[in-house]
């Protein structure tokens, strides 16, 4: 319910509340003077009436805090089933957890989970038909991205490759040899038809393998024959790694934010002050629009060039030794430039991420130039001005985002990521559909923009 219907509600009831006690003061005065005769008694009687204009006033103004919150419960449902539409994903947590047994949200974020479920059950259904054809193929089957990325592989195929080596989201390369598949994938590509090749292992035995390019939808498929038959089945596979990454635009302020080229990113570092501190790690996730492209990612250590503090270790697990044949900055900010260059950088307080870089390009001697940027603290704020916990896990836990990877800066950024595609259609239903809005709109936070800046995050 949106606010000025609100309003109309708090007013009514104030005004019906204050009508009701106006009428009631009057005969009350009257039944004073009636019964005991006496006029002087009108002023016990104007004391009375005021003791119950002032009861009802606290009455009315408990009613009114009842209502906001009610419509404050019924809004954030609403920006939550807004939130999870057209996925997978199912509501957060606290409306199973958090609501009172008899609570009437509850049931009706019971009744819309329902309808989720049987709704992603209805959907499953071929895929699961579809994985019990694949899964009891005897030969060994593995599909892999562009860049060697495993995204399915059946039980034949990690019995034959070695379920250790390759698996999914592991690179095939740690089970078959780089040149072989390389020169494989490209003569199927080239001929537009599947083609024969004999594969080496890393242990050095030969696989008759076919291959074949799946075109538009990404990929190669290998299948190999399998010599011994296995009893078990099964496949496992996440085939959104197949997904390619919409071409790069030139992005302005009227970019549609459901068009939006994306990177998510995080670094860690040795402390908090950006003009002493120094970055050790940096991890970033391509995002286009509302989408999540897990396999477009870089996840890099960086030597600091003095040693890391052990409360900061603490925190990230980073230590000396791990970054101690790490580069420094410098000789990678050429491949954080090319990654970020044409997107939006987003990121949880990437203000403080944004001015590590810029002090660590400004030490390696290279220019800085500042990336256009949306944070995600700001946007939750401006969503939801009452939220009073900021940190990554609570707003994480607000958007049914699972933490995992917590304080590692490629994970921080997949759980930011999936923070921020939950956003958008939060967004677009505050009429916030362009970049240059959305900007607009995080300037709302001044508070939390006060903070920041005051802490030299910029």
């Amino acid at each position: 319910m949106r606010k000025p219907k609100r309003s109309t509600i708090n007013g009514a009831v104030w005004l019906i509340g204050a009508s009701l006690l106006g009428l009631l003061a009057i005969p009350l005065l009257m039944a004073v003077r009636i019964l005991t005769l006496d006029f002087s008694a009108i002023g016990l009687g104007t004391v009375l009436v005021l003791v119950l204009v002032a009861a009802g006033g606290v009455g009315l103004a408990i009613l009114s805090q009842e209502i906001n919150g009610h419509l404050d419960d019924l809004e954030r449902l609403r920006g939550d089933v807004v939130m999870i539409g057209g996925t997978t994903t199912e509501l957060p947590r606290r409306w199973s957890e958090d609501a009172r047994p008899d609570d009437e949200l509850k049931r009706l974020a019971g009744t819309i989970s329902d309808m989720l479920g049987r709704e992603r059950a209805q959907r499953s259904r071929p895929d699961a038909r579809l994985e019990a054809v694949v899964g009891a193929v005897a030969d060994g089957l593995v599909v892999v991205t562009d860049s060697g990325l495993i995204s399915l592989i059946n039980h034949a195929a990690s019995v034959l490759l070695g379920n250790v080596r390759a698996g999914v989201g592991t690179s095939v390369y740690a089970a078959l040899e780089r040149e072989d598949v390389i020169a494989a994938m490209a003569r199927a590509r080239a001929a537009r038809r599947p083609a024969s090749a004999m594969i080496r292992t890393v242990d050095g035995d030969y696989l008759a393998t076919r291959v074949a390019d799946l075109g538009e939808h990404g990929g190669t498929a290998l299948s190999f024959h399998a010599t011994v038959l296995e009893t078990s089945t099964g496949v496992s596979h996440d085939l959104g790694l197949l997904d390619r990454l919409p071409a790069k635009r030139p992005v302005d302020e009227d970019t549609p934010l459901i068009d939006l080229p994306v990177v998510v990113l995080d670094t860690e570092t040795t402390g908090l002050n950006v003009r002493s501190d120094r970055m050790v790690s940096v991890g970033a996730v391509r995002v286009h629009g509302s989408r999540v492209f897990h396999n477009a990612n870089m996840d890099r250590l960086v030597n600091p060039g003095l040693l890391i503090p052990a409360r900061s270790t603490a925190i990230h697990g980073i230590t000396n030794q791990m970054v101690a044949g790490a580069p420094p900055f410098g000789e990678i900010a050429g491949e954080v430039e090319d990654f970020v260059r044409d997107t939006v950088v987003v990121g949880h307080n990437i203000r403080f991420d944004l001015a590590m870089l810029k002090r660590e390009t400004e030490r390696a001697g290279l220019p800085w130039s500042p990336p256009r940027s949306l944070d995600t603290s700001l946007l939750v704020i401006a969503l939801e001005p009452n939220t009073e916990n900021l940190n990554l896990e609570s707003v994480a836990e607000r958007f049914g985002v699972e933490i995992q990877g917590r304080h590692t800066a490629l994970g921080d950024c997949l759980v930011t990521a999936e923070i921020y595609v939950r956003m958008v259609p939060r967004l677009h239903d505050h009429g916030i559909s362009t970049l240059g809005q959305a900007i607009r709109f995080q300037t709302k936070a001044k508070e939390i923009i006060g903070l920041q800046e005051e802490s030299g995050w910029s």
